[in-house]
Parts: structure tokens; sequence; C-alpha cells
């Protein structure tokens, strides 16, 4: 068993190569076509910051729905809504922009190329869209901007006003009792004129009094704030669109993504409703059907939302419950406290619990009145021409900072990667469907490799000049006559038909090569040119072709006046000979005799065969010819082709003595050789000294 070489997985990277490079070309060809067709596509962008105080609330702590992450994924979610971009539309000059071409649904195009994304490291939402007229993209984006804060600051507007009303009758309250208790201390002081409260000592029941009320303030500011959230849940569970309720405390990832989606399959459902409606009237039933699942999708979406809704203020009614019974009991204990300084000294009790219930009250009225002026929207509800904003815009779209998405570099790059991918997919199976042979690792195991020779340009004076110039080929072919004639089995290969599987495997100038290496070593050799269509023997060795073999056959003159010599002491050359009209001259009877007496004459006789695989007359020689030796070239060859070799010459009961490759590569070249040494066995200690012998003539001549 052959041992695959570890890189062998990988060899078809290197063999397909030129596919990879062609189909890199190729794509890269296209991308820049199509680039220069299209010109250059501008990244436009805004980016925005949606605050995450929301001036609804009176508190300055942030709330937990707000400090959510899910918060600004969900106002990118909103600002890709359908009603947003409804809005951003309908501004002037962007329904007529030539940047939509040909499209008729504007909304459709526009949900397809703009895209809104949060940062991952801030709240900072990015909204960018991608088109060759940078100015007009710079007004689509900035109008879908200006239209989710438009509706946002509404919304935000709507639900503020309801908790700053609530508020300032809760500041109005507290100023009114600011002013009794000051009443009360005028009072108190007309009626005891003689009290000395600036050298009174405060007592521990004082003291402790003053801490009660502290602690009521505190207790009183978080039951209002916990009332002003519950008010404001209350209205954002209102609103219209399920997506406008969201986030609440206590929802996690993945309801937020089950919202998310939802949201998003509601507004690509909307979208080719209104795709329909280009074409089709309401009463169609396809209209109709996809109007159901546009109805059971929002219920779907109400449904999540009013889950989340009811939890959150749920959640909000048991916090306002808590803060009310701490108010409650904090309202006994100081009562409690205060009959007891009383008990102690009446008039100085009176004074001190008047004094800390205007301390009290001034503290309330200060913290309320802070807490109403930072709602920022105007005194008068509804009468405003532009209602606050909540959103911050960092950065608006400008032509001057879009950045190109796609020139004709990178979109070349692009595409060439994508030739390069491919082409290594198509490399790869193209070597799994039509496995090609490069090397003998690629060979069934019954063929054994018997030589690899280099691929030479012949020179001008025919095969001899050429080995003459060329010394590695000379002594590839001196290996391989070596393997042909001390193998085992050898003597019996006196007619050896050298056969490629196609046209142009190199089996003529192998024939003729290893005729000249086995006349070198002292053998008579007869090269038999049996490729009636090429007739190249008398071209490699300047012959007369103009008679030979097919006059022979066709018994017009003998074989001895066919056969002529050549430069080269002890090789012969029987032609082709020159067409003459005969036909099925390789049937005649007179072919297996003439190749006996041939062989019964010369040591070696060398048929060079038309190509096995195209012709039938390269069967027929298999038939008649003691072995059959195939000359392949790396790579140009399948791994069925050689096995539909293997059967054609079973098939006329011939023998296949092996493989030889040529125009292999230098590494082929040394590891072929190697390989061809290790596979044949010697028959015998006597023929290792003759091949001995034999090796140092071929060095002395090399």
């Amino acid at each position: 068993m052959r041992e695959p070489s570890p890189l062998q997985a990988l060899a078809f990277v290197w063999r397909g190569r030129w596919l990879v490079a062609s189909c890199a070309i190729l794509a890269a060809s296209i991308g820049v076509f199509v680039a220069e067709q299209r010109g250059t596509i501008w990244r436009t962008k805004s980016v925005l910051y949606v605050e995450r105080q929301s001036p609804m609330l009176p508190g300055g702590e942030v709330s937990h729905w707000l400090q959510s992450r899910n918060y600004a994924n969900t106002q990118a979610a909103l600002l890709r809504s359908t009603p947003v971009l409804q809005a951003g539309l309908a501004q002037p000059g962007i329904e007529s922009s030539p940047m939509f071409g040909d499209s008729d649904n504007h909304l459709a195009w526009l949900r397809k190329r703009l895209s809104v994304a949060v940062g991952t490291e801030d709240d900072l939402i990015t909204v960018t869209l991608e088109s060759e007229a940078v100015e007009d993209a710079c007004l689509v984006v900035n109008a879908v901007v200006d239209a989710y804060i438009e509706r946002h600051s509404q919304s935000q507007h709507q639900t503020a006003g309801e908790v700053l009303i609530a508020l300032r009758r809760e500041l109005e309250r507290y100023e009114a009792e600011l002013r009794t208790v000051q009443q009360e201390q005028i009072a108190f002081l007309e009626q005891h004129p003689g009290v000395s409260l600036g050298d009174a000592k405060e007592t521990q029941g004082a003291s402790r009094l003053r801490e009660l009320n502290l602690a009521l303030t505190q207790a009183e500011l978080a039951a209002m704030e916990s009332s002003a959230q519950l008010r404001a849940a209350k209205s954002r569970a209102e609103a219209t669109q399920p997506i406008l309720r969201l986030p609440m405390p206590g929802i996690d990832d993945a309801t937020m993504r089950q919202s998310l989606d939802v949201q998003a399959q509601i507004d690509e459902l909307l979208q080719q409703r209104l795709r329909m409606l280009a074409t089709m009237t309401p009463e169609h039933p396809e209209v109709q059907r996809l109007e159901g699942t546009i109805a059971r999708q929002f219920e779907l979406a109400n449904a999540i939302a009013e889950r989340i809704t009811t939890a959150h203020i749920a959640s909000l009614e048991q916090r306002q419950l808590g803060q009310r019974r701490l108010c409650d009991d904090l309202l006994v204990r100081i009562r409690d406290e205060e009959q007891r300084l009383r008990n102690i000294d009446p008039a100085i009790a009176e004074f001190r619990g008047l004094e800390i219930r205007f301390d009290r009250a001034h503290k309330l009225a200060d913290a309320l009145y802070e807490r109403v002026r930072g709602i920022d929207i105007n005194e008068n509800l509804g009468n405003s021409e532009q209602p606050p904003r909540s959103s911050l815009v960092y950065e608006y779209a400008t032509p001057a900072g879009a950045v190109v998405a796609a020139s004709k570099t990178s979109l070349a790059a692009i595409c060439g990667f994508v030739g390069v991918l491919l082409g290594l997919a198509l490399a790869f199976g193209r070597s799994i469907v039509w496995p090609r042979v490069h090397s003998a690792a690629d060979l069934p195991l019954d063929v054994p490799v018997l030589g690899a020779l280099p691929k030479v340009r012949m020179a001008a004076g025919g095969m001899i000049a050429t080995l003459g110039r060329r010394k590695n080929l000379e002594a590839a072919l001196q290996s391989l006559r070596a393997v042909l004639h001390f193998g085992a089995r050898a003597k019996r290969y006196r007619t050896l038909q050298i056969v490629g599987l196609q046209r142009g495997a190199g089996a003529s100038a192998t024939t003729a090569g290893l005729g000249i290496a086995s006349a070198q070593a002292g053998q008579r050799t007869l090269i038999v040119d049996a490729d009636f269509g090429q007739q190249t023997q008398c071209e490699y060795f300047g012959l007369d072709g103009s008679v030979g073999l097919r006059q022979v056959l066709a018994q017009q003159l003998p074989v001895a006046t066919a056969i002529q010599a050549t430069a080269l002491p002890g090789l012969f050359v029987l032609p082709a000979g020159a067409i003459d009209g005969s036909v099925g001259v390789l049937d005649a009877a007179a072919l297996p005799t003439l190749l006996q007496q041939l062989a019964s004459q010369w040591d070696r006789v060398l048929v060079d065969s038309p190509a096995l695989l195209q012709a039938v007359d390269a069967r027929i020689l298999a038939a008649v010819c003691d072995a059959s030796l195939l000359v392949l070239r790396p790579g140009a060859s399948t791994v069925g082709a050689v096995q539909a070799a293997q059967d054609a010459v079973a098939a006329v009961a011939g023998q296949v003595v092996g493989v030889v490759f040529r125009g292999a590569s230098r590494s082929q070249l040394r590891s072929e050789r190697l390989h061809s040494a290790q596979l044949l066995a010697l028959p015998s200690p006597d023929v290792h000294s003759v091949l001995l012998a034999d090796q140092r003539r071929v060095g002395e001549q090399a």
C-alpha cells in the first residue's frame, strides 16, 4: 500500500491554481464592470442619543427599565418602524428624490437599505443609508431621524404632562401647608410672649422628633415618586403601538427579542400589503388573508406587551403601597413623640412641633419645585409649537461626513476574493468528481510507475541532438531502459507498444528517446512507426517517410526495403509510410507474423502507437505486442481514463507493463525513479552485476 503524503489532502489547491486564478480574475473583472456601471456608493450616517433620564419621572434616580440596554434596542426598532419611515418619507422633497430610481414602493426601498445600529459600549444609535446620490441620502436620513424625534417627543410630552399636573397639585398642597404652619407659629408667639425660645435647651425627645420628621420627608418624596412612576406606566400602557409600551422592569432579553421580532414581522407584512395593494383591490382574497395574518401578529405583540405591562404596574403598586405604609408608621411614631414632649413642657413642645412641621413642609415644597422645573415642557401643555425633545442628535448626516461604502477597488477585491473561493470549490469538486493523475500516489495499486521523463523542446538536429544537449533527459531514458530490460519477466517484452491515452501525451517522443537509449546500451533496436496519422519518427531522425509499414502490410514491398538506418549505430526505423488510400491495413493477418519476424531479428522492437482511447489501431497493436507501456502527462489524464486504458488492453488479452510520466517536475523525476527502483524486483544476482555494469556505461556516455 502506498502511504499518502500529509499534503495530499491539500494538493488540489496547487493542482487547480490556474482554475482558481482564472475564477479570481474573472470575478474581479465582473466587479470592476459592475462598479463602472453603478458608480461609487456613499454611506451617510446620523448619530443620536436617547436620554435615559426620562423627564416624566420626578425622582433623581434612573429607573431600572431605563438603565436596561433593551431601551436603546427598542428605540432602534421603533426608528425603523413603518410609521416613523412613512413620516420621514412625507417630508417635502423626499418622495420625488431620484435616489429611489424606478422603485414604486419607496417605503420598501427604504426599509431594505436603511440600517439602524446601537453602539456596543454606549447608547448612541447610528442611522446609515448607502446610495450613489449622497446629498439625497443625507436628506432621507435626517428626515427619518427628525420624524423619530418628533414622535418620541410627543409621547414624552403627553406622559410628562400628566405627571406634571400631579406634581403641581402636590406642590400647591405643601405650599398651602407651609403658609398654614407660618400662621400658626405667629399666633403661638403672640399667645406666649414670654417664652424664651432662643435659650431653650433642646431635649432628647425633640432631637428624636426631628429625625422622625426627616425620615417622613424622605418617605413622602419616595411615595410621590412611586405615584408618578405608576401614572407614567399606566399612561404608557395605553399606547396604541405595542412597542411603545416597552421596555419594562423584569423583562429578559429573550422576551425583548421576541417582542422586537414580532414587531419586525409586522412591519414586513405591512410592506407586503402595500405591494399587493399596488396591483390588487382590498377585497382580493390574498389581501384579506394577509390582513388576517397581520391582525394575528398584532394580537401576539399586544399579548406580550400586556403581560409585561401588567407585571410592571403590579410591581409599582406594591412599591407604592409599601411606601405609604412606611409613611403611616412614621406619622404614628411622630404623634407619640409629640405627646411625650407635651407631657414635659407643653409650650416648648408645641413650638418645636410647629418648627419641625414648617421645616418638613419647606423641604417638600423645594423638592417638588425642583422636580417640576426639571420636567422640560412648556407651562401651557398642548399649546407649545415645538414639543420638548428628550433625544439629542450628536451628528446630522452631511455630504462632507459621508464615507465611501463601495468603490471600484473594494468591489473588485471583494469579487476577487469570492472568485478565489469559487475557484477553490471548483478545484475541490473536480478533484473529487474527476480525479486526475499527478503522481504515482494517484494511480491504481496494480499499475507500476517505471519512470518519469522531463518535457523538453525538440532541437533542430532531431532527437539525437536533443539528447546530446539535455543530459537529464538522457539519464532518465537510460533509467527507464534499464528497468524495462532487467525487470522481472523482461525477456518476454521483445515487442513493446508505447502508447498514450490521448494525443499529445508524448508517446512518439518517448519511443524515439527509449530507442536511442537502447541503442546506446548496445541493443539492436527497431522503432516501428504505427501512428499513421502523425508519422513523427521520420521527423525525429530526418528520414524519408514515403514508404514504410503501410506498404509492407499491403504487400507492396519487402520489410527489409522499408527499414531505414539512423545516424546512431544499432538504431533502425520502420516508417509509417505515405497515405495511399488503403484502409484497415492493421487488420491484415500479416501484422502478427511481421512483428514476430522483427522480434527475431532485433533485440528490442518499439512500436509507436496512436492514442489508446482515441484510435482502434492502438488496441489492435496492444493485442499483437508482448506488452504496452502507457505514457501519461501529469494532470492531463483522469484516474478513470487510466482504468479505462487498462480495461481496453485487457479486453484484447494484452498486458500493461507500467506507466511512464512525461513532462514531470524535478521532484517527480527524483521520486518516480526511486519508486521504480523499489517497485521492480530484479531476477537474480547475475542480473544485478549486469545492471551495475550497464549503469557505469551509461554514466560514461553521459
